[in-house]
């Protein structure tokens, strides 16, 4: 359980949420944007995952946290291919509308999803007894997300080009969404027994109920 907490707190900061937010001005500069309307495109894209976060706050206990998930990690993955393709074929500059747009729907299913669902489901995921302590590793390991993406993208912008940074975080959130199929666990109208149950049959292949 702790291991998939982990994992799962780790995912949320790898799939590229930090690189846009961080650099979202270096992204629009190559674009073509001016010095003045990176800054405020950078603003907007903040704005929008505040807005979106508060609509999360509705809907997380009316929609399974999986099916949430999931639908993030389509939406954020699309929108980075769509700017990889079209980086690649017509150019960044050519291609500045589409990007501004693919920018913010990425952070539109990332505020929805994976930004507030994350933190709902860590503490429901852990027993008790433990929730506290587990809770608080989780959230190390996701500060360490946060840390080997600031330092790592621009290494990543730097060596190669735009679209390929694209393609590597679209890869992690395809593993991400692997990720929630097959460990994660829905926590959403369960128990912590329930919960507990699920992801011992989810990491060892057995059910526990037919364990003597």
């Amino acid at each position: 359980t702790l291991v998939i907490g982990c994992v799962f707190a780790l995912f949320q900061q790898i799939i590229g949420i930090n690189a846009i937010i961080f650099y979202a001005p270096t992204i629009f500069s190559k674009a073509g944007l001016g010095e003045a309307t990176s800054i405020l495109g950078t603003v907007g894209i903040g704005t929008i995952n505040v807005l979106v976060t508060i609509v999360a706050v509705f809907i997380a206990d009316k929609i399974d946290r999986k099916k949430l998930l999931i639908t993030g990690n389509i939406g954020m993955v699309v929108s980075l291919l769509v700017m990889a393709i079209l980086i690649w074929t017509i150019g960044i500059e050519s291609s500045a509308v589409i990007i501004i747009v693919c920018l913010s729907l990425f952070i539109v299913f990332f505020g929805l999803t994976w930004g507030p669902i994350l933190w709902v489901m860590l503490p429901e995921m852990f027993p008790m007894r433990a929730r506290g302590a587990a809770t608080g590793l989780a959230t190390l390991v996701l500060n360490f997300g946060t840390l080997i993406v600031a330092q790592l993208f621009p290494v990543l912008n730097s060596a190669l080009s735009t679209e390929w940074v694209f393609l590597i975080f679209a890869f992690i959130g395809i593993l991400a969404m692997y990720f929630v199929i097959k460990y994660l666990p829905e926590t959403r109208g369960r128990s912590l027994e329930e919960i507990e149950y699920d992801l011992r049959e989810r990491t060892t292949g057995v059910d526990p109920a037919k364990i003597k």
